[in-house]
C-alpha cells in the first residue's frame, strides 16, 4: 500500500470510511485510515445502526453483543435466525439475490438510518481434491464467501450513497 499522504481521492471515501491499512514503503508502519485519507485509530461503534449479515453464532454474534453493549440498534441476519436471543432479527440467505434484495427492504423500512452493514456469512467445507465431486464443495464455497458477500454489498450501497455516509465492513 502506498502512504496515506500519497494516495488520491479514492472511490471509497464516496461511500463514507472505507477501512484500509497504509504503511510507508518499508513495510514498518501499518495503520488504519479512511477513504479520506485521514488517520483513525477506532471505529466509533457507539448509537450506530447495524446489520450483522452472518452474525447468528459465534463470531459474528458476538460483535453484534460489542455493538449492543457500546448503544448502538443492532440486526442480526443470518439462515438460522431462531437461535438469536435478545436482538432483533433478519431472515437472510447470501446464496439467493431475492432473499438478500428482501432483508434489505425488511431492514431499511424498520431503520432508515442504518449506516453499518457488517457482512460475514460463510462456510468452510472440506474438499477431498482426489475426489472428482469436490467442485460442488468449491461452488458453495465461492457462492457463499465471495458472491454472498458482494450481493449485500451492492444491496446496500444505494441506501450507504443516499445517506452520504456509511461503513462497509467485511469479515
Amino acid at each position: 500500500c502506498q502512504d496515506a499522504d500519497q494516495r488520491g481521492p479514492s472511490s471509497a471515501s464516496s461511500i463514507g470510511r472505507a477501512w484500509m491499512h497504509a504503511g510507508d514503503r518499508s513495510g514498518e508502519t501499518i495503520r488504519p485510515i479512511v477513504g479520506d485519507g485521514q488517520v483513525r485509530k477506532h471505529m466509533d461503534i457507539s448509537g450506530r445502526t447495524v446489520l450483522i449479515v452472518g452474525g447468528t453464532t459465534g463470531i459474528g454474534r458476538a460483535l453484534a453483543q460489542r455493538f449492543v453493549d457500546a448503544g448502538s440498534t443492532v440486526v442480526v441476519g443470518g439462515r438460522n435466525i431462531e437461535q438469536v436471543d435478545g436482538v432483533e432479527t433478519v431472515r437472510i440467505d447470501v446464496t439467493d439475490a431475492a432473499s438478500v434484495a428482501q432483508a434489505r427492504d425488511e431492514v431499511l423500512a424498520k431503520h432508515p438510518e442504518l449506516d453499518v452493514v457488517v457482512t460475514m456469512s460463510g462456510v468452510m467445507l472440506t474438499e477431498d481434491l482426489r475426489d472428482p465431486d469436490h467442485i460442488a464443495q468449491a461452488e458453495t464455497t465461492i457462492s457463499v464467501n465471495l458472491l454472498g458477500t458482494i450481493r449485500v454489498i451492492d444491496a446496500f450501497t444505494p441506501h450507504l450513497l443516499g445517506r452520504g455516509a456509511g461503513d462497509i465492513i467485511t469479515v
